[in-house]
C-alpha cells in the first residue's frame, strides 16, 4: 500500500468519526428535547416497519437488477463505485417517501423546519462537492464514473425529500383548515 493510499483511507475513517459526532450534535439541536434519538409513537412505529420492508426488498430487488445486468452482459463498468450506491438510494427513498407520505417520517420530538434546514443544507453541501468535481475531474474518470457522483445522488435523494416534506405538510395543513 502506498503512502498515499494510506493517507487516503486514513482519511475517510477520520471523516466517517467526524462525520458521525456532526450527526449527534446536529440530532440533538434539530430535536425539540435535545435527544439523539427520534421519538415515534405506536402508529408512526407500525409505519416504519413497513416502509422499512418495502425498502429492504426494493433494494434486494434493485441489487438483483444490477446483478442480472451485468451476467447480461450489459457493461456496468462504466459507472464504476457508483454501481454500488444506486440499490442503496433507491431503497432508502422508498423508506422515506412511503413514511413521509403515511406520517411516519417525522418523529414527535421533531422539530420539521430545522430538520428541513439541515437537509437542504446537506443538499447543497453535496451538490457543491460534486459541482467542484465535475468542474475539476468532469463526470467520468478514465472512462468510469467519478466516486464524487455518488453526492449527485446524495443531493438529489435530499432534494426529494424536502419536496416531498414540503407537498406532504401544504396537504396536511389543507387537511387541517377544512
Amino acid at each position: 500500500m502506498s503512502a498515499f493510499d494510506l493517507g487516503k483511507s486514513v482519511g475517510v475513517v477520520v471523516g466517517v468519526l467526524v462525520g458521525i459526532i456532526v450527526c449527534i450534535v446536529v440530532f440533538k439541536l434539530a430535536n425539540k428535547d435535545h435527544a439523539v434519538s427520534t421519538k415515534y409513537d405506536e402508529r408512526q412505529k407500525e409505519v416504519r416497519g413497513k416502509a422499512y420492508t418495502y425498502a429492504f426488498w426494493t433494494t434486494i430487488v434493485s441489487c438483483a437488477a444490477l446483478f442480472l445486468l451485468d451476467v447480461s452482459g450489459v457493461n456496468l463498468d462504466i459507472l464504476g463505485s457508483v454501481k454500488y450506491f444506486i440499490p442503496v438510494f433507491v431503497g432508502v427513498l422508498v423508506q422515506v417517501t412511503y413514511s413521509i407520505w403515511n406520517d411516519g417520517y417525522m418523529g414527535i420530538n421533531n422539530n420539521s423546519q430545522r430538520y428541513l434546514v439541515i437537509f437542504v443544507a446537506i443538499a447543497l453541501f453535496n451538490a457543491s462537492i460534486a459541482i467542484r468535481s465535475i468542474n475539476e475531474k468532469g463526470v467520468f474518470e478514465n472512462g468510469v464514473m467519478s466516486a464524487d457522483m455518488v453526492n449527485v445522488l446524495c443531493a438529489a435523494l435530499l432534494v426529494i425529500v424536502c419536496i416531498e416534506i414540503g407537498i406532504k405538510a401544504l396537504m396536511s395543513k389543507r387537511e387541517e383548515e377544512e
